[in-house]
């Protein structure tokens, strides 16, 4: 059995998630103790507020995402995600800040992430197993909860208030960087290439903009999850003066009010 599908088994039976938490909490708790010996903590803390008052885009990987979208936010202040470095053959463009947080995907894509993505990238620091060299401009970020386990399901309750301590406990990657661009007190944050339409039957069908890389699956999408926590991160985000808007071509997410690319960057 591979680690997404025993992820999904321990997701669904409320007696696996009682006979492995302790385990995971051990674990947490040393990973805790590891991270805050780094200096990536402090280096974080650089990041408060420095952007008050601006406006950044947050690019998903969906299949609506086109290298003419990606043109036009060049001079942009952009976070990007996972697998963007496959549209990097294509345009010049490159994100201002690049992250990654799913297990899965670090541990079979590193070495990719490190070839391709020149800039710094922030990383989940549980791939800290991996190495790093100054070269790759790596910085680990500490991702924990707070999140609840019901008997049905588990599911995000809050957001971190200081990311120099830890990221929340998420369901996307596009909800961490929201959670970075808050901190560093954006007003406007948009996104583009957040379709939140996944496929899992129709196999000809690609859930991001390129075909899943060779050797790696994808990771395992919880759909309703994901939603309850783009919601969670509205009320944050106005609670700390930033709106959230979605400037997706399509998509079906629709917790933010709709915007076009267009527009917004003609203002």
């Amino acid at each position: 059995m591979d680690k997404d599908m025993l992820m999904v088994n321990i997701r669904k039976s409320k007696v696996l998630r009682t006979v492995l938490m302790p385990a995971v909490l051990i674990r947490k708790k040393q990973e805790e103790r590891a991270y805050r010996k780094l200096p990536d903590s402090q280096y974080l803390k650089k990041f408060k507020g420095i952007h008050k008052g601006g406006r950044c885009f947050v690019i998903g990987n969906g299949p609506s995402l086109t290298v003419s979208d990606l043109e036009l936010l060049k001079g942009e202040v952009t976070f990007a995600t996972n697998g963007i470095f496959h549209i990097f053959d294509q345009t010049d463009w490159r994100p201002t800040f690049y992250m990654s947080m799913d297990n899965s995907y670090l541990d079979s894509q590193i070495d990719e992430i490190k070839q391709h993505v020149k800039g710094r990238k922030f990383l989940n620091y549980s791939c800290h197993g991996h190495g790093r060299k100054k070269e790759d401009k790596i910085v680990y970020f500490l991702i924990k909860g707070p999140y609840k386990a019901d008997r049905k399901d588990f599911y995000q309750t809050d957001v971190s208030e200081d990311i120099s301590d830890y990221f929340a406990q998420t369901f996307s990657v596009t909800t961490t960087c929201i959670e970075f661009a808050i901190y560093m007190g954006f007003e406007e944050i948009y996104l583009i290439g957040v379709d939140n339409n996944y496929s899992f039957t129709d196999k000809t069908k690609s859930n991001h903009f390129y075909s899943s890389a060779e050797g790696f699956k994808g990771v395992v999408h919880y759909d309703d999850n994901q939603v309850k926590s783009y919601e969670l991160y509205r009320e944050f985000a106005l609670k700390h003066g930033c709106t959230i808007y979605n400037a997706t071509r399509g998509g079906k997410l629709e917790v933010y009010p709709r915007v076009t690319l267009e527009d917004v960057l003609a203002r």
